[in-house]
């Protein structure tokens, strides 16, 4: 229908967080979920690149050795 649907469609296919069949109406609300979807994704790399940095540091103490 407009800009915003576009784009809150769009991101919402990229975070794989759902199908269309229940959306929110308000522009607010659009924005809202776009906000969490991307800021899920956000908290969910972030641990994953912690976890392997820890990882690789573990590794690298082992072939020191």
């Amino acid at each position: 229908k407009g800009p915003l649907d576009a784009l809150y469609f769009s991101v919402t296919t990229m975070t794989s967080v759902g199908y269309g069949d229940i959306v929110p109406l308000t522009a607010w609300g659009k924005v809202i979920s776009m906000a969490m979807s991307l800021l899920g994704t956000v908290i969910f790399v972030s641990f994953t690149a912690v976890l392997a940095s820890i990882l690789v540091e573990i590794e690298f103490a082992i072939k020191d050795k």
